[in-house]
């Protein structure tokens, strides 16, 4: 299904459909690369961490575009990637065509935005007063978890530490103009960090994902979730 118009290039695997422009010149083995991060991240997320499956919507492959390519290809905005969904309702990703040279870093960004696909699809935490800074910030950490050749989204820390007073629930994009304390919420990434890290509950971060409530609170529930002794710590 395509909502964006005619799309010069098309490339496939078993789950997504990877899509550019005329005016970007991707070889045969990046575009089975690209692929291959993708369909590596859906294994990750869905095989290995039981988590809802994004793909397949409707019959349909997941879109994947190469933003800023040509012709009828969505733009990136300027950003690393993002996920949304199209004028048809179903999942899509954009990618930053740049980045493409740096496999290891666009392997994360894709562990990201899949994982966003992932949370999109559990029809969890859709309250956005208490929980969009966790959807960020658990991307994230979903990034260091399925890539840990990659250490990008550390570069994140310095959002979070610039006003780490605000809390975890501060959500922050363009009141600084995208600089530090902007995106507070991605450099959250610290908390579940801690949380699988140094005290052994990545299943309560996959948990939370898997079994949360639509307009529920992600601190509750792992607060109902952890032991006592292990919240508090």
């Amino acid at each position: 299904q395509e909502s964006h118009g005619p799309i010069a290039n098309a490339r496939y695997s078993d789950r997504f459909a990877l899509k550019w422009g005329p005016s970007f010149p991707l070889s045969d083995g990046d575009a089975e690369r690209l692929l291959g991060d993708f369909e590596f991240a859906y294994s990750t997320m869905v095989f290995d961490w039981g988590m809802d499956d994004p793909t397949g919507v409707g019959g349909t492959f997941f879109n994947v575009y190469i933003g800023d390519t040509g012709g009828s290809v969505p733009s990136v905005m300027g950003a690393a990637g993002y996920y949304t969904l199209d004028a048809f309702g179903y999942p899509m990703i954009v990618l930053n065509k740049d980045l493409l040279g740096d496999a290891p870093y666009i392997r994360s960004v894709i562990a990201h935005e899949f994982f966003h696909g992932v949370q999109n699809q559990s029809r969890a935490y859709t309250d956005w007063e208490t929980a969009a800074w966790y959807w960020e910030a658990t991307a994230c950490w979903a990034q260091g978890e399925a890539v840990p050749e990659s250490n990008s989204y550390a570069g994140f820390l310095v959002f979070y530490a610039a006003q780490p007073h605000r809390g975890l629930y501060h959500f922050s994009s363009g009141d600084f103009g995208g600089a530090p304390p902007d995106y507070h919420q991605y450099g959250a990434f610290i908390f579940p960090r801690f949380l699988s890290e140094h005290l052994g509950a990545f299943d309560a971060v996959v948990n939370s994902w898997r079994d949360g409530d639509e307009t529920g609170d992600p601190i509750r529930f792992l607060q109902d979730y952890l032991t006592k002794p292990m919240f508090d710590a």
